[in-house]
């Protein structure tokens, strides 16, 4: 059992979204209300997607109009102007998702927890879904780029079962 609570992780992923606009971005971030959605849930054109292990397992989800992937694209880039998602674009995108994502776990870890990351996906379409097997905690979060809504869907971790060793270290398969 995890030392930090669901609704602890809830309000650190907020947390560090907000932290990371903040600094990123460099203008006003506000934080809209926090919903319980269940799945499927529909998503915008732009998704980075970071897996989560540890005390919890599942995943968080940033989402993005295309505009305003862009528009983060080139406030990350010193004002560098893209006209598409290019690969310095989607690789700007996914480390705005690193950084939140590492923050998120950093304020989790420091209050007794233990979380992992994966590296970051970035998928681009529209009519984009994402399936879960627990509800996802949507947060919509207003930036001077536009609108980005993080979705973290979290369940404590299993007990695993395993297989007990030989005594030559060989594991038995039934």
């Amino acid at each position: 059992m995890s030392a930090v609570s669901e609704d602890s992780c809830v309000k650190y992923c907020a947390q560090a979204t907000e932290e990371v606009l903040l600094q990123v971005l460099d203008g006003e971030v506000k934080r809209g209300e926090l919903s319980l959605v269940q799945s499927p849930v529909e998503i915008l054109e732009v998704a980075v997607i970071l897996g989560l292990t540890g005390d919890y397992e599942g995943r968080i989800l940033f989402e993005f109009s295309h505009v305003t992937a862009l528009k983060i694209a080139v406030a990350m880039n010193f004002g560098e102007h893209f006209e598409e998602l290019d690969s310095m674009a989607r690789a700007t995108l996914s480390e705005l998702g690193n950084l939140i994502a590492g923050r998120f776990v950093s304020l989790h870890n420091d209050s007794g927890g233990e979380l992992h990351i994966s590296p970051p996906i970035l998928m681009c379409g529209i009519g984009m879904r994402s399936s879960d097997q627990s509800a996802v905690h949507r947060i919509g979060v207003d930036t001077n780029c536009g609108e980005v809504f993080v979705n973290l869907s979290v369940r404590p971790k299993r007990a695993r079962l395993t297989a007990p060793a030989h005594k030559n270290g060989s594991v038995a398969v039934h």
